[in-house]
């Protein structure tokens, strides 16, 4: 691995080489190759790309929703890529997600208060501090007492996922994996969500894996990014390197749509070649680049280092 992927002594998450490959009728999709990189204790780190670009993906395969195809998930200093049964469920103690959907997380039958309150007794916390501890998570959130007695249908949309929040931090993650968690939410409530993750953070010391579109929100939020494109690393190192100097030419699309200004001389250029007809082992940005050369067909370009906080994959 390259040197920002090393490990150090303040690692608590290490993804080493995960590729994941679905198969259907005889028919394989990788929607995720050869993905590495550590994330620092208390670090907010961001997952970033488009809609199909693997983030998704990549989060189950990190909290082991999904078992990958290939590679190695260490969650502090222990290999967990092929725990199963009582020692895998063991995991959720130290990794939660919080998922795009918040009413999707939650039995629709089972009030807010009942759902967490499985969750601590079958963290083994005792019936008489299970209804404290209740109150305590969802005044850490924000939330009335109240809410524990209401379905999830019954609340907003920042509530729900602010009741989703606290349904995550019931067993005191260290990691708390957000995917998408704030692009459902009018930009009212999404300030509240954020201005909430900030606050535990500083409270509970606790680790981000932020998946996110908005790159405006991620340079607000993160230390550091890697940038996905169908599955691959195209991008990574400080958020604010990256996002105010992007390398890449997939990473500047996202940016300048994102921060456009003034005449923007980055167009997605017309297709020259059939996204099926790129060779496996070519660029996977090949039909869309404007830097497209030979070469990029022949290999895709592994990340190099352009200096101690920026890397790209990226020949021109």
């Amino acid at each position: 691995m390259i040197d920002y992927l090393k490990n150090n002594n303040d690692t608590i998450l290490e993804v080493k080489n995960i590729t994941k490959t679905y198969s259907k009728n005889d028919d394989e999709f990788k929607a995720l190759e050869d993905i590495s990189f550590s994330v620092k204790k208390g670090e907010f780190f961001g997952i970033v790309g488009e809609s199909g670009s693997g983030k998704s993906t990549l989060a189950k395969q990190i909290t082991r929703l999904e078992k990958p195809t290939e590679g190695q998930i260490i969650l502090k200093n222990k290999d967990i890529t092929n725990l199963k049964g009582r020692e895998l469920r063991k995991i959720y103690e130290d990794i939660q997600m919080v998922f795009q959907d918040p009413v999707g997380c939650f039995d629709p039958r089972m009030k807010i208060g009942k759902s967490i309150d499985e969750l601590l007794k079958n963290n083994k916390v005792s019936k008489e501090d299970r209804k404290t501890k209740i109150n305590e998570l969802l005044n850490l959130v924000g939330l009335e007492e109240q809410c524990a007695d209401k379905y999830p249908s019954e609340l907003s949309g920042g509530q729900c996922q602010r009741a989703a929040i606290a349904k995550a931090l019931s067993v005191d993650p260290t990691i708390l994996v957000c995917d998408e968690v704030t692009s459902a939410l009018d930009v009212s409530i999404q300030g509240q969500i954020i201005s909430l993750l900030n606050e535990l953070k500083k409270k509970n010391d606790i680790t981000y894996l932020f998946i996110c579109h908005d790159l405006a929100l991620v340079e607000l939020l993160c230390d550091r990014i890697i940038v996905l494109n169908k599955g691959s690393i195209v991008e990574a190192g400080l958020a604010k390197e990256v996002i105010d100097n992007p390398m890449h030419p997939y990473t500047k699309l996202l940016v300048d749509s994102i921060f456009p200004i003034g005449d923007i001389d980055w167009k997605i250029p017309d297709i020259s070649i059939e996204e099926g007809a790129i060779p496996h082992s070519g660029c996977k940005f090949y039909s869309r680049c404007n830097l497209k050369s030979d070469e990029c067909l022949k290999s895709s370009p592994k990340l190099k280092k352009i200096n101690d906080n920026h890397f790209v994959a990226c020949y021109n």
